[in-house]
């Protein structure tokens, strides 16, 4: 894994880290080195600690790295998935990806991982949008948001036809048809820490972007930069158009 960037690119701007991997194993190792150091460090510090994930490529290998770290009490750690399909063939499918690839590897209370409910968002989006938010507040917060890059600039299942929301929970169409619960920008933007997940060369122009430019709401991959401290692991694939910055 190579460290190209870690530094605070301009005054009030974010502190940000980018690691590039030359394959797809070495940037799941690197990813969940992070992440098990955060959660270690912030239970020795806090007594818990708060984790809100998300599931697109190539969070899954992540999180299968993950679930074999040691040294992590896990019955100190409150999950809150940060998207979810509320309706259609792939219902569920998010949490569905989680428990196949790290829940059940881990011992984590049930009490302990929070899910969008489908037919609530589905029914009272608004009111089920608010309480979910308010349930993350009520945790204390996010200490780390891991977060996915996805095609058309987009992150997890928003991209630049649905538009970025505020906060977590609220429903919109994903350009494959089907109903989602997807993240928000202040939600995640109020994490103490994100990671951001960047694989496969159609997410190089929007990595560029995020990198690069300045903030566009039709380019939702670009607002992660009001995230105050953000490491990116991406793909070589992914940063192919920063190798001349």
């Amino acid at each position: 894994m190579e460290l190209i960037l870690s530094k605070r690119p301009r005054e009030n701007e974010p502190y940000l880290q980018l690691a590039v991997a030359e394959n797809y194993g070495a940037l799941c190792e690197s990813a969940s080195d992070m992440i098990a150091g955060c959660i270690i460090k912030g239970i020795v510090d806090n007594g818990r600690f708060v984790l809100g994930l998300c599931t697109g490529t190539p969070a899954p290998g992540v999180y299968r790295s993950l679930a074999m770290k040691d040294g992590i009490d896990w019955s100190c750690v409150h999950i809150f998935l940060l998207e979810e399909v509320l309706a259609g063939d792939m219902r569920g499918a998010c949490l569905e990806t989680l428990r196949n690839n790290f829940l059940r590897y881990v011992p984590i209370p049930g009490d302990n991982i929070h899910t969008p409910d489908s037919e609530g968002f589905t029914a009272a989006p608004q009111r089920f949008s608010a309480e979910y938010e308010r349930s993350i507040t009520d945790s204390g917060g996010l200490d780390l948001a891991v977060v996915t890059q996805s095609e058309k600039f987009g992150v997890s299942y928003v991209n630049r036809d649905t538009g970025f929301s505020d906060h977590c929970g609220v429903v919109g169409e994903t350009d494959s048809g089907f109903i989602a619960a997807v993240p928000g920008i202040m939600t995640i933007a109020r994490a103490r820490k994100t990671v951001l997940l960047s694989a496969g060369k159609n997410r190089a122009l929007g990595l560029k972007l995020f990198m690069t430019g300045t903030e566009d709401p039709a380019r939702p991959v670009t607002l992660l930069r009001y995230c105050p401290d953000i490491t990116v692991f991406a793909g070589h694939e992914a940063a192919s158009l920063l190798r001349r910055l």
